[in-house]
C-alpha cells in the first residue's frame, strides 16, 4: 500500500513540474510514465522535455489519446440509470407494503374478514426489498469498478491488486539482490468449477474477497494479480516461517467467509485456496516464479487448502 502512495506522489510531482493541471487524464498519463508502464510513452516524453522544455497541454492531450485510452463512461451512465429504476421499484414495493399494513390495521378493527392474504403479501414485499438491496450492492460494485478503471490504470478494477505491467518497481527489488525476499503465490481452489456452477459474477465476487484477505494480511506490500487466479506478494526481510503463517491466515479467513448468491442469498459452500512460499536463492524473479508455481501445484495436488514451502 505504501508503494501505491509513493507512485501517486511521483505522478503528481511530475504534473506539478510540467505545470499541467492534475486532471484525471493528466494523472493517468503521469502515472503510466513514472511507473514505466509504457516504454514508448516514456521515450516520447523524454524527447519532448529535453533541454529544459516542459510538456504543453496539447502534447499531453495527444499522448493521452494515444497511450491512455480511458473507458467511455457509458457503463457508469447505464449503471446509474439501472439504479434509478431499482429506486423506483423499491418505492413501489414500499407503497404496496404500506397499503398492506393499512389493511391489517383495518382487519384488526373488524373492517376486513381476514389478514392472511395481506400477511402473505407483506412477506412477498419483504423478499422483493431484500432482492432489490442485493441488486443495489451489485450495481454499486460495478460502478466503483468502472470509476477505478477510468482513474487508476495501475490496478486491476475488480480486485484492486497491482497489474503485472506496473509491478516493475516491486520486482526490481529481487533482481538487485540487496535484500532477502520471500515470494508468496496464492490461488483459489476450484475457481473454474465455481464459475461454471454459479456464474462468473459469483467467481468475480470470490476473487475480490480473496484479494481483500491477502491485502489485509500483507498491508505493507503490494498484492499483484499476476494472472486470472494467481496472486503474488513480494515480502522483504522476513523469514519464510513468518510469511507462511501470514499466508495460512489468508486461507483461514477465506474459508470462514460465506459467499452468497446475490439473487437468492443462498450460500455457495466453503471456498478454499492454496498457497506457496519460496525464499530467494540468489536467482532472478522468473526463476523464483517458476519455483513458486511448482510448489503451488504440489499444494493443489495434495488436496488444496494448504500452504506449501
Amino acid at each position: 500500500m505504501q508503494v501505491m502512495f509513493e507512485r501517486a506522489r511521483d505522478a503528481l510531482a511530475f504534473l506539478e513540474h510540467q505545470r499541467l493541471e492534475p486532471t484525471v487524464p493528466h494523472y493517468g498519463l503521469a502515472l503510466i510514465h513514472v511507473t514505466g508502464g509504457n516504454a514508448a510513452l516514456s521515450r516520447e516524453i523524454a524527447g519532448l522535455i529535453g533541454d529544459g522544455f516542459r510538456l504543453t497541454a496539447t502534447d499531453a492531450a495527444r499522448m493521452i489519446a494515444r497511450y491512455v485510452p480511458l473507458p467511455v463512461p457509458t457503463g457508469i451512465a447505464d449503471h446509474a440509470e439501472r439504479l434509478g429504476s431499482l429506486a423506483d421499484e423499491a418505492r413501489a414495493v414500499t407503497r404496496t407494503a404500506g397499503a398492506n399494513v393499512g389493511e391489517l390495521v383495518r382487519e384488526a378493527q373488524g373492517a376486513l374478514p381476514s389478514g392472511d392474504e395481506t400477511v402473505q403479501r407483506l412477506a412477498a414485499a419483504e423478499n422483493e426489498l431484500a432482492m432489490l438491496r442485493r441488486q443495489f450492492e451489485t450495481l454499486k460494485k460495478a460502478m466503483v469498478a468502472d470509476v477505478r478503471r477510468a482513474i487508476d490504470p495501475e490496478h486491476d478494477p475488480l480486485t484492486s491488486a497491482l497489474k503485472p505491467a506496473f509491478a516493475g518497481h516491486v520486482l526490481d527489488q529481487i533482481d538487485k539482490h540487496d535484500r532477502r525476499h520471500v515470494i508468496v503465490m496464492l490461488s483459489i481452489d476450484g475457481l473454474v468449477e465455481i464459475n461454471r456452477e454459479f456464474g462468473t459474477s459469483v467467481g468475480d465476487n470470490v476473487l475480490n474477497g480473496f484479494a481483500a484477505k491477502i491485502q489485509k494480511q500483507f498491508p505493507e506490500q503490494e498484492v499483484i494479480r499476476w494472472a486470472g487466479n494467481e496472486f503474488i506478494v513480494v515480502v522483504p526481510d522476513r523469514t519464510i516461517t513468518a510469511v507462511r503463517s501470514q499466508a495460512e491466515d489468508v486461507l483461514s479467513l477465506l474459508e470462514s467467509r460465506k459467499f452468497k448468491l446475490a439473487e437468492t442469498g443462498e450460500w455457495i459452500g466453503t471456498v478454499t485456496a492454496s498457497g506457496a512460499v519460496v525464499m530467494d536463492q540468489g536467482d532472478d524473479f522468473p526463476a523464483m516464479l517458476g519455483r513458486a508455481r511448482e510448489t503451488l501445484a504440489g499444494a493443489v495436488a495434495a488436496g488444496g487448502n494448504r500452504v506449501a514451502v
